[in-house]
């Protein structure tokens, strides 16, 4: 018996395994896709170990009273979460008087009543509305239920911050460039009524002081118009 005789013919002798391409990438994605799933566990330990490390002072400050207090006061640092919770086991519950009876029944009438020639259409459907995401339903909802119950008070809303916005004075004077020209673009440098008074108040005499004055007085009626509005589309809301 030579030495180029084959190990596995000899008694007892160990069989030389050798590994195939093939059987080196199962390997290679075995491991990668342990790794994978890994790397899952660690981040989710790690989401919840940031949300316990974050969360922990609110828990330490108001005990178990954090979880059945409806007190959320940012002024004097009171909160509770109960109204939340209730809220969020609420809609949850809706969701599912609504959602289950109407998905059951859809289910047994197309496996077991509906013919086949109706079957298709009606399931394409149902895939085709489970595909849409569930912020489009929301915005529907909005559209068509919250914005016509409460379209008046966001309109008196918008309106009183658009006089908060008119008489806005630092803010704008930082920004807004403080030039004395009309422009067709937002990136321009301009003015504003409150910018340009507050810029040159100081140092006016004469008739530039009269002119700020009277700038003043514009922005006033102005401001004093949109709040007029404003007040009365929330108290026509508040009426009904």
């Amino acid at each position: 018996m030579t030495a180029a005789t084959d190990m596995t013919s000899i008694p007892g002798a160990t069989p030389i395994v050798r590994k195939t391409p093939k059987a080196t990438f199962d390997l290679v994605f075995r491991n990668a896709s342990f790794a994978a799933a890994l790397l899952v566990l660690v981040l989710l330990a790690a989401i919840m170990a940031s949300m316990v490390i974050g969360g922990w002072p609110a828990f330490r400050e108001f005990g178990l009273g954090f979880i059945t207090s409806s007190v959320w006061d940012t002024q004097n640092e009171q909160y509770g979460a109960w109204p939340a919770i209730v809220g969020t086991l609420s809609t949850a519950l809706i969701a599912l008087v609504i959602g289950v009876p109407l998905s059951l029944g859809i289910a047994v009438y197309l496996t077991q009543l509906a013919p086949a020639w109706f079957k298709k259409p009606v399931s394409t459907a149902i895939e085709l509305l489970a595909a849409v995401p569930s912020i489009i339903y929301g915005m529907w909802g909005v559209r068509h239920v919250l914005v016509p119950q409460a379209g008046v008070s966001i309109i008196g809303a918008v309106m009183l911050g658009l006089g908060r916005a008119l008489g806005e004075t630092m803010a704008v004077t930082f920004v807004v460039g403080n030039a004395n020209r009309l422009s067709a673009s937002i990136l321009d440098p301009g003015s504003t009524i409150a910018s340009r008074i507050a810029n040159e108040f100081n140092e006016a005499m004469g008739l530039q002081l009269n002119a700020l004055i009277a700038l003043g007085c514009i922005l006033f009626f102005v401001t004093f118009v949109v709040l007029v509005i404003a007040r009365l589309l929330v108290a026509r809301v508040k009426r009904y």
